[in-house]
């Protein structure tokens, strides 16, 4: 919040390529229009970026969402300018907390392209307009997203295992940094996307499937072990075939996990004619779609 009629600030990144520079969502007045909701580049290692300006003079609120993933830049904020006075307000915890974890769907890769075939570049990654996101503000819910493009529970051709870095701050950017406190920041729901990519990785071989069956299910005892009061949604389709044996192993390691908080909930194959494809990936269309059926599933779970 701040009282006037502008305000700039002082973003950092480690970007070291265009392709792949971060970007930013402004939200002022908590706005729905383009007036009110503008993109940034973060295109320099340090600089100073307008937020907002020419606004009737008085109290606003601003918000700033970083929208791409921080395998591909970072982002940080050093210093805020208005030209009037900036108000603190103590954070309000909101009465739902979710956390997703996942992998290129979640991030939101390629949503906002409509070519398929387009090569990526996070001009085309709105992490505000993912399934995840699109969940957490429909159920008006605080929501934690640890998701990174072509990443796996188990192996994937394209990237890492999430579990390797669950427990932490920032291991991507700085490993030094404590391990995240996860008593302090209990999630309530927790959505578990992945296993596309170890899909690419397993094909149908049944001895790697096993492999991937086991660590699923180890990932799901990790997540217990931090959040022992949470209700679990395994979540996996859009970008796999529904014929894929893989969807069995997930259902296979929910039930070997056998908690009554836990459940699978399998999405449809994405539509390339309906919904549309976006460097490979679900475009906008398709997210909205699963955020309405998670948001259903999830505010039932909720009540």
């Amino acid at each position: 919040m701040f009282k006037g009629s502008k305000l700039e600030a002082e973003f950092v990144s480690n970007c070291c390529s265009d392709k792949f520079a971060a970007y930013l969502m402004v939200i002022v007045d908590s706005g729905t229009d383009q007036e009110s909701r503008h993109k940034i580049k973060l295109e320099k290692q340090k600089s100073f970026y307008v937020l907002a300006e020419n606004l009737p003079h008085g109290i606003h609120s601003l918000k700033v969402i970083k929208i791409t993933e921080c395998q591909y830049a970072t982002a940080g904020i050093t210093q805020i300018n208005c030209d009037g006075e900036l108000l603190e307000l103590p954070p309000k915890k909101k009465k739902l907390m979710l956390e997703f974890i996942g992998d290129s769907i979640t991030c939101g890769f390629g949503n906002i392209s409509q070519n398929a075939d387009e090569e990526f570049s996070t001009l085309f990654e709105d992490g505000s307009q993912s399934f995840a996101a699109l969940t957490g503000d429909a159920l008006d819910a605080d929501y934690n997203l640890i998701s990174l493009s072509g990443w796996a529970v188990y192996k994937s051709p394209y990237g890492r295992t999430l579990l390797d870095i669950y427990d932490k701050t920032d291991a991507l950017n700085d490993p030094a940094l404590a391990e995240w406190n996860f008593k302090e920041n209990q999630a309530d729901i927790v959505v578990l996307e992945l296993g596309t990519n170890d899909r690419a990785w397993t094909g149908s071989y049944p001895v790697k499937l096993g492999e991937f069956e086991n660590a699923y299910v180890n990932f799901l005892y990790e997540i217990r072990g931090r959040y022992p009061g949470a209700y679990i949604v395994c979540v996996l389709g859009s970008l796999v075939i529904p014929e894929h044996p893989i969807f069995e192993r997930v259902q296979n390691a929910v039930q070997r996990f056998n908690d009554t908080k836990s459940e699978f909930l399998k999405i449809s194959y994405v539509d390339k004619e309906t919904e549309g494809l976006g460097c490979g990936h679900p475009t906008v269309i398709k997210h909205q779609k699963i955020a309405e059926i998670l948001s259903k599933r999830l505010n039932a779970i909720s009540i």
